[in-house]
């Protein structure tokens, strides 16, 4: 019944048993503390953090779990809402009551020590020496940096399928009691994240290799297949635990089927990708055809997840959470035989030279961070607070285009691009409605998104234009906020129906020449609109003390964390 990879070959041992004895726990724990700190050195505000934080304080004033009909756009108003990740969204509230943008930090942070944490767990129980550990968690930690700097949801999905991974395999060894405790995990997984369909993946492999063995007729099969049968069927009930019961699953098809315009989804082969999201196929590699020290039921799960890695870019960090799960041993092993000079150097040098060793890589690696993160951190966004970028397009948001909104009091509606939705919401409603924002599916028609992304990708021809004035007409809208460079952006400079009222690098602000902004119209053609100063990094919200005191889902500052902070009496609205 039990196929332990825990317990050490000859191999094993001479290539690193004694390396880890020396160190027992320390070593692990040591390393992965230093990858858990060089991924949380830096925390910037996801696009959605916004609309997350403000979701949750709704629901709490209101006094309910969620809201099931949307109450922020024009364009899809009173719509079904699925909010799959309310729970979240719910937390998300609640720290920002408690703790301001600090609280937020330390979720996040929380849940990557949740994954490094079996991270270390992982390279203990495999006995991997310390070169193999170094390896595997530092790059593990530049991998994940590229999804876990941001405060999402996602990440609750990172730590709870590191959990979900390690009690399944080490269950599958040998059973252990934690093993039954996954269901209840699942309750929280269903309602905070649509990742959860990656745990339960986990565990149909799982349940279907131990079957299978069973079915082969292995007798010290049948009750690991059993027991992973019963695990697995009582997860999948778990997840019926949520607001919208059976329903879930048609939406999350729904959603994730047809083909996604977000980045995030799409395919690793579409774009020249950044190196960063290569390195686990490379580690990966490593790891199966550089050792020997992996079971099929690794080779197995790393393939699947590898499969999805490879069909959406955010599976990502799933495939370096596994990799680091599974593979620490085989890494290890892969890089003694690569390397066999220093390897043997590494397991006979003494405590102090092993260490000096040791210490190069972990130099480089504080220093990639350091290099990465000090401007944000001259910009008064230290470690434990959560930056906002106000010039780029994406991931930053127009705070300085908003405030002009809210200084001149524009109220109407807006079409912005998907990325800046939910940062109007949370400073501009109900004074302003959105066209369309980051909650995607979850919210409008098929039939609107794809007149919403035809609307940003409009080129010049007659056939362009006729969609592009569909989208601006069909619809309410009296104001557009735009990427500057963009080409709707263009396109409503050229317009005479449109009038700019405020531009800078990053975003263009319009509107319809209209009486109700006629007094509006005339102080910009007096050259009467300032623009408001404002440095790149600042701390989320990002709302200015001038903007949190004249917005209708704001109010006044009383420190840099409570900055932008919105009233529940407030944010209850409509």
């Amino acid at each position: 019944m039990s196929m332990p990879i825990s317990t050490p070959t000859s191999h094993s041992l001479a290539a690193g048993g004694e390396d880890v004895s020396r160190f027992g726990w320390c070593g692990p724990v040591v390393i992965a503390a230093i990858a858990w700190a060089g991924v949380c050195c830096v925390t910037i505000a996801d696009p959605d953090l916004w609309g997350h934080t403000l979701y949750g304080l709704r629901a709490q004033s209101q006094d309910l779990l969620l809201e099931r009909h949307d109450p922020f756009s024009y364009t899809a108003p009173g719509s079904a809402w699925t909010n799959h990740e309310w729970l979240a969204e719910y937390v998300f509230g609640m720290l920002w009551r408690l703790g301001g943008d600090r609280g937020l930090c330390w979720w996040r942070n929380g849940l990557m020590a949740v994954v490094f944490g079996v991270g270390a767990w992982a390279a203990h129980r495999q006995r991997a020496p310390l070169g193999g550990q170094l390896l595997l968690l530092l790059y593990a930690a530049i991998c994940l940096s590229a999804f876990a700097t941001y405060v999402r949801p996602q990440l609750a999905t990172f730590a709870l399928f590191a959990t979900h991974l390690a009690v399944l395999r080490s269950h599958w060894d040998r059973p252990t009691r934690w093993a039954w405790l996954l269901p209840v995990s699942m309750v929280a997984w269903v309602n905070m994240h649509g990742g959860f369909l990656a745990g339960l993946g986990l565990h149909v492999i799982f349940c279907g290799a131990a079957i299978a063995l069973a079915v082969i007729g292995r007798a010290e099969s049948r009750g690991r297949g059993i027991h992973f049968a019963t695990i697995c069927g009582l997860t999948f009930l778990a997840t019926l635990i949520n607001p919208y019961g059976v329903e879930l699953y048609s939406m999350l098809w729904n959603h994730l089927a047809p083909h996604q315009a977000v980045r995030e989804w799409e395919p690793l082969w579409t774009h020249l990708q950044a190196p960063l999201h290569y390195l686990p196929f490379v580690l990966l590699l490593m790891a199966l055809r550089g050792s020997t020290k992996w079971q099929w039921i690794d080779a197995i799960v790393l393939g699947i997840v590898a499969v999805q890695a490879c069909m959406h870019l955010r599976h990502g960090a799933l495939l370096t959470i596994a990799i680091m799960v599974l593979a620490p041993a085989a890494i290890a092993d892969c890089l003694s035989r690569m390397f066999p000079l220093i390897a043997g150097r590494l397991r006979v040098a003494s405590g102090p030279r092993r260490l000096l060793a040791a210490a190069a890589p972990i130099a480089a690696f504080i220093a990639i961070q350091v290099i990465g993160g000090l401007p944000i951190w001259l910009s008064g966004a230290y470690p434990w607070r959560v930056a906002v970028d106000c010039h780029s397009a994406a991931p930053g948001v127009p705070q300085r285009a908003v405030d002009v909104m809210q200084r001149e009091r524009m109220s109407g509606n807006v079409i912005t691009s998907y990325g800046w939705g939910q940062y109007l919401i949370w400073r501009r409603f109900p004074d302003n409605l959105v066209a369309f924002d980051g909650r995607y599916r979850t919210v409008y028609p098929t039939q609107l998104e794809q007149q919403f992304l035809t609307f940003f990708s409009v080129n010049d021809s007659s056939d362009g234009a006729s969609r592009c004035d569909a989208m601006l007409n069909e619809y309410p809208t009296a104001i557009s906020l735009l990427p500057t460079e963009s080409p709707p952006a263009a396109r409503v400079r050229r317009s005479s129906d449109w009038i700019v009222v405020y531009e800078d690098e990053q975003a263009s602000l319009a509107v319809r020449r209209r009486r109700e902004y006629a007094q509006l119209i005339r102080r910009v053609e007096r050259g009467r609109i300032r623009q408001p100063a404002s440095p790149r990094w600042r701390v989320f919200p990002s709302a200015t003390p001038a903007a949190a005191t004249t917005s209708a889902t704001t109010s006044a500052p009383t420190s840099a964390a409570d900055s932008g902070k919105p009233k529940l009496s407030a944010v209850s609205a409509r």
